[in-house]
């Protein structure tokens, strides 16, 4: 039976627990939140796998990527300054450099290869980065206000507008959203593949996507947001979930990769018939030599019986 079903990855943190409480003895695990997960797997026909951060998994980004129809980045700690090529403010919190190197490899490997890519807050901000984009480190300090981060201990939402023209304006609308935010950086210099696609009321880039034309047109769907879209609360949110529509447009991108992936290419096919003709006009002691031979005489004899008459 065909397999139409579409791979969609996602990655994890990395946290260090006790092994048991009040020991001494930690262990390490791999941590993502369900809701990334339930926001994929609500979708018809969707599988959805963990891409441990790792080592191993930066090492091995582009075989990672060959396997999987769409990438998830997910949120989670301050990215270290050092991969944007800036020293540390002491309000950044980055703890976790293997996730870092993971992340920052498979946003490439992703991104080169054309497979959908959506990263989620500190996802956004590590495509922007992986791109050759910069990030504010402490956005209090820039705006004035903790309107991204109201709470330490909660979601919060704020207003965002997506701008027109965009996918995420044809998805979302243009109206103000309040949307769900917990985050206290953002992107600074964005990078030259992508183009802002929301902002908060204070300016601060809330989207961003990839560019489809131009010099730094990127070759497939690439598309981030600052705020939290597998957070949804009917409560504060709404009867109708919004957010969900951001979660199977990749879907819809996954799919389209996958059927062009599985699609022959036809300049390839035209270009081995080229070779292969070639080649046997090259070779005439071989059959297709041979036939190519007998065909081009046979052509010959007509255009000279045709001259005679």
């Amino acid at each position: 039976m065909q397999d139409n079903v579409v791979t969609v990855a996602v990655t994890t943190g990395n946290e260090e627990r006790q092994y048991i409480a009040q020991s001494k003895e930690k262990f390490k695990m791999a941590e993502l939140r369900m809701a990334f997960i339930a926001a994929v797997e609500g979708h018809e026909g969707v599988r959805v796998v963990m891409l441990p951060s790792t080592d191993r998994t930066a090492e091995n980004a582009d075989m990672v990527v060959a396997g999987v129809d769409a990438v998830i980045i997910t949120g989670g700690t301050d990215i270290s300054p050092e991969h944007y090529g800036a020293e540390a403010d002491p309000k950044t919190a980055a703890r976790d450099p293997e996730r870092d190197r993971a992340e920052y490899a498979l946003a490439k490997a992703a991104v080169a290869a054309g497979v959908p890519v959506l990263g989620i807050c500190r996802g956004m901000q590590m495509i922007n980065v992986a791109l050759g984009g910069t990030l504010t480190q402490h956005l209090p300090d820039r705006v004035g206000s903790d309107i991204h981060q109201p709470s330490n201990t909660s979601i919060e939402r704020h207003p965002v507008r997506a701008k027109p023209g965009t996918r995420l304006a044809k998805t979302l609308g243009t109206q103000p959203l309040n949307v769900p935010t917990y985050h206290h950086q953002g992107i600074d210099k964005v990078a030259p593949g992508l183009e802002e696609a929301a902002h908060a009321a204070d300016g601060v880039v809330e989207a961003v996507e990839g560019r489809r034309t131009g010099p730094h047109a990127l070759p497939g769907s690439v598309r981030g947001v600052q705020f939290h879209p597998e957070v949804y609360d009917p409560r504060r949110d709404g009867q109708a979930n919004l957010w969900k529509a951001i979660f199977s447009d990749l879907v819809a991108d996954a799919r389209a990769f996958r059927e062009r992936r599985r699609r022959p290419t036809p300049t390839r096919d035209v270009a081995r018939r080229r070779l292969a003709i070639g080649a046997g006009r090259n070779r005439p002691n071989t059959v297709r030599g041979r036939a190519a031979k007998e065909a081009r005489d046979a052509i010959s004899r007509r255009r000279g019986r045709g001259a005679r008459s």
